[in-house]
């Protein structure tokens, strides 16, 4: 079976089905909420960190690169556009804090299916910040390649 076909939970669904496997126990079911908002920070801060690197190793050999022509010029200054759009999105999106114990509604299963939602938003921005960052690598590393065949002023 292929992963698109399974179906996928609503955030009611979900908040529902936590609470169930836990017994209506809710500060365990927010802390399985709590757990996935960890693993989503800690993949943005490695996100941020690929891209930082993207940007030190332009500091050292960025000039060289954009040397060797217009080509090379426009890959490397379109790929580092992407990687900062990337971390901006990671910085403002992504990154920010908002204090799952800080939402409350009437009920405890409303309650989890609000920061599921707010989960689901992070998740998503991580998605574009990815993508951005992806493509602004892939860029790089074609200027670099580029570099690297010519490896001479055109």
């Amino acid at each position: 079976m292929d992963f698109s076909e399974i179906p996928v939970l609503t955030t009611r669904e979900e908040a529902q089905q936590i609470l169930k496997d836990h017994h209506d126990d809710y500060p365990a079911s927010l802390d399985v909420i709590i757990e996935q908002f960890t693993k989503l920070q800690n993949r943005s801060q490695i996100l941020l960190t690929v891209a930082t690197i993207a940007l030190t190793v332009t500091g050292f050999s960025g000039s060289k690169i954009a040397a060797t022509g217009s080509i090379p010029r426009l890959l490397i200054v379109t790929g580092l556009l992407f990687v900062l759009s990337g971390i901006i999105v990671l910085l403002c999106q992504t990154l920010t804090l908002k204090w799952a114990t800080q939402i409350r509604l009437p009920s405890q299963e409303e309650t989890l299916e609000a920061i599921l939602v707010h989960r689901n938003k992070k998740t998503h921005t991580y998605g574009v910040a990815l993508i951005l960052v992806v493509t602004g690598l892939s860029l790089f590393v074609s200027s670099i390649g580029f570099y690297l065949l010519c490896g001479k002023i055109i």
